[in-house]
């Protein structure tokens, strides 16, 4: 595969940084500061501020709607609506007046993609600063023109009065343009502050922000309304599909045509791509599959029985985490020192709703419409892909029928791009079950190697932490490298690093990190990226720690915790939970009942987003199942927006990492991935889910954190620790399969 970059000053930023610089435009008002000044960006200089209109972020209408824009983009997760309360509530005009313009890169600034739990930090924040912005100058037009101080106005719903005197916003600029000027910091990645001379509210006078507001988007989801990607329809669109190699990096041998034929149905090829298109979709799907394709054989993927030594044999990069003091030395010397090893596997999205988008390709400008959650970062992909400017491609933002993280609607994307620009019609290519399981980028698997000593008292002497991954941030498009051409978002270095939340005088972190994966099995970003299996090892070996020591393991964590607000959710999480304090295992795990009961506890800080968890499982010990009950959650994410939503948010959190840690891996060949279907990929059913006790700690003094990802991280080493206090046997390997439960069983009576 080419990797190409045609821009000098990309290429000299790709290898000075490690990242690749990406055009960004704020609806066409600023320039590109990734062009504009590459070197400065190279050499680790803050980029120059630059000057964004107030008017590509805040319209009034002149009916008194107001126009709000967004490169964020909603994901299913309450975006849209509490983007709205937070520009509602600082322009000082009701809810339902917000019109939120999402995700379309002709109309609506780049915010940067929708991931790490970033919307209401950094977008949310943003708008909150536009709006200010609004509302300062709107009440300063009616001082003017009142002849009075700004100061002796007031504002609600939308209308500025001043004794007996009112005047609403609409009529003092609906339909015209503010001439407002704020600074902004770009980076390859969007907009990383917008500041200006107006001063946000104190969190004391929000009326709306804190508020469960319902959420915009239901009604329609909940009636069947709502159009999701999936209903787009486009005039004279062709239904595409693409035949896919039979290894992953197989080559096009030859075409023997359609067998049997499929009357309509065309074939489109560039390279080793190839897809088949026709105006029917049932003819695409037929066409596809009768379309007899020959490829080479590939077999370059690793036995996955020999995951584990493959990858610690496998070329890395170092990168060196906390270091303190002489963990190595302290450990060798503790009266009890413990060695572990916890391995995740490769995992996928497993989106519910196969990935869809429609692209329209007319010679040197394109319509996209796409579900993938950053709109601006995937135009100079396409550009590349497609070999047309990036100002000339329009991305817009269709919220998808299963829709988060770097699963297939970028891949989807550049297949419909693709075939629209080889036919020259707007194509919508609608994934199957076996492409969505089969070619979505996979969330990396990861092996943790942990060492501590401890003394008979539970103080904590030594810690070490050595981890083996893939990259949690990189994607490539399998359309381009069947081109031949270079496209994607590989990023050396990017990798995260456990977050430990203790204070220890002896601690040492090592990541090995190895970029053959990102090609082999392509990887990307999954819910809370590396973060998850960081905790699960970190969270189940101070389990490990606290027993070997006779330590219960809520005063074990707390020993070492100094963080105020994370002792505190510690504290609220374990007290809602009714913790019984004693050291574990518990009863059960000596009694020989076949059923036995346990709990377990696990914290994280996940980006200033603070969680502790407390689960409870019931595990058969002859069948090997587990059965988490009940999941007790203390959740700080500083300003809560909207109670509601982010309650949702925690048991999505919950609900979808208690599958990966029960169920979740992916099986390959040599070739390629087997797991094509939800049998031989199962998740979690209804009757499996635990209930879900949510405590919300409202920090309205501290900046909005978000809720997107936080509670994922503690839930496997929470049943974990659960699963031991009720069994004495440690499950140090995910997914937590029946079968496997067996063979930890017998092999700890062996």
């Amino acid at each position: 595969m080419s990797k190409e970059i045609r821009n000098p000053s990309r290429r000299r930023f790709l290898r000075n940084t490690g990242a690749l610089v990406v055009t960004f435009s704020l609806a066409g008002l600023v320039p590109s500061l990734a062009e504009a000044a590459p070197d400065t960006l190279a050499q680790g200089a803050p980029p120059p501020p630059i000057p964004i209109d107030l008017n590509g972020w805040v319209k009034i209408q002149a009916d008194g709607n107001v126009k709000v824009f967004t490169g964020r983009v909603e994901l299913g997760q309450g975006n849209q609506t509490a983007l709205s309360q937070i520009v509602a509530d600082e322009l000082d005009v009701p809810f339902d007046k917000i019109d939120m313009v999402m995700g379309d890169t002709a109309i609506t600034p780049d915010q940067g993609p929708t991931w790490g739990s970033t919307t209401i930090r950094d977008a949310g924040s943003q708008l909150r600063q536009a709006a200010a912005e609004a509302r300062m100058a709107l009440v300063n037009m009616a001082a003017k023109q009142w002849n009075v101080s700004a100061d002796s106005l007031s504002v609600a719903n939308g209308v500025v009065s001043s004794g007996a005197n009112s005047i609403s916003y609409s009529d003092l600029i609906g339909n015209n343009n503010f001439k407002v000027q704020m600074q902004g910091i770009m980076t390859p990645f969007g907009l990383a502050s917008l500041t200006g001379t107006a001063k946000p509210k104190d969190p004391s006078q929000y009326r709306i922000v804190g508020t469960s507001v319902p959420r915009v988007d239901i009604p329609l989801k909940m009636t069947g309304q709502f159009t999701f990607m999936q209903d787009v329809k486009v005039p004279g669109m062709l239904h595409g599909r693409v035949v896919r190699p039979a290894g992953i990096h197989s080559n096009l041998l030859g075409l023997n045509g359609f067998d049997p034929p499929v009357p309509g149905a065309r074939v489109v090829q560039s390279g080793d791509f190839v897809g088949v298109v026709a105006e029917n979709e049932w003819d695409a799907i037929q066409a596809a599959q009768n379309l007899q394709a020959v490829w080479s054989d590939w077999e370059g993927l690793p036995d996955m029985n020999e995951m584990q030594s493959f990858m610690r044999g496998t070329k890395s990069l170092d990168h060196p985490g906390d270091h303190k003091g002489d963990a190595a030395g302290a450990i060798a010397a503790a009266p009890i020192s413990l060695q572990a090893t916890y391995f995740t596997p490769f995992e996928m999205h497993a989106s519910i709703g196969p990935s869809c988008a429609i692209a329209d390709v007319q010679g040197d400008r394109a319509t996209i419409w796409t579900p993938f959650q950053g709109p601006h970062l995937i135009k100079d992909h396409l550009a590349n892909l497609l070999m047309i400017p990036a100002d000339n491609i329009h991305v817009i933002n269709v919220e998808g029928s299963g829709c988060y993280g770097g699963n297939g609607h970028p891949l989807v994307t550049a297949d419909a791009a693709v075939m629209s620009q080889l036919v020259g019609k707007p194509v919508r290519v609608q994934w199957m079950r076996a492409d969505e399981h089969g070619w979505e980028s996979k969330g990396p698997a990861m092996i943790q190697d942990l060492s501590g000593g401890v003394d008979p008292s539970g103080n904590l002497l030594g810690y070490s932490h050595t981890i083996w991954t893939p990259p949690h941030y990189a994607f490539y498009y399998p359309a381009g490298e069947l081109m031949g051409r270079w496209v994607g978002i590989p990023i050396p270095g990017a990798f995260n690093l456990p977050v430990i939340p203790y204070t220890m005088d002896n601690l040492s972190v090592f990541q090995y990190d190895q970029s053959f994966f990102a090609e082999a099995i392509r990887t990307s970003w999954l819910r809370a990226p590396a973060q998850f299996q960081h905790v699960f090892a970190l969270e189940s070996f101070m389990d490990e720690l606290a027993s070997a020591s006779g330590q219960d393991p809520v005063q074990f964590r707390l020993k070492y915790m100094t963080d105020p607000r994370l002792i505190e959710a510690l504290n609220t999480a374990v007290t809602a939970a009714g913790w019984e304090t004693r050291p574990s295992p518990g009863p059960d795990a000596t009694s020989g009942a076949t059923m036995a009961s346990g709990r377990g506890v696990a914290i994280t800080n996940r980006d200033g987003t603070l969680v502790a968890e407390v689960a409870e499982v019931t595990v058969n010990r002859s069948t090997g199942d587990i059965h988490v009950d009940r999941f007790t959650v203390a959740h700080d994410c500083g300003l809560i927006i909207n109670p509601k939503a982010v309650q949702a948010q925690v048991e999505s959190n919950i609900i979808q990492a208690t599958s990966r840690t029960l169920k979740e891996q992916v099986a390959f060949d040599n070739s390629n991935v087997t797991s094509l279907d939800w049998r031989s990929y199962p998740i979690l059913t209804f009757p499996e889910v635990p209930q879900v006790n949510t405590v919300l700690i409202n920090r309205p003094d501290q900046p909005a954190t978000g809720a997107g990802e936080g509670a994922t991280c503690p839930v496997a080493a929470a049943i974990s620790n659960a699963v031991f206090d009720a069994t004495g046997v440690r499950l140090r390997s995910l997914p937590f399969r029946p079968d496997a439960v067996r063979s930890a069983f017998a092999a700890a009576t062996a």
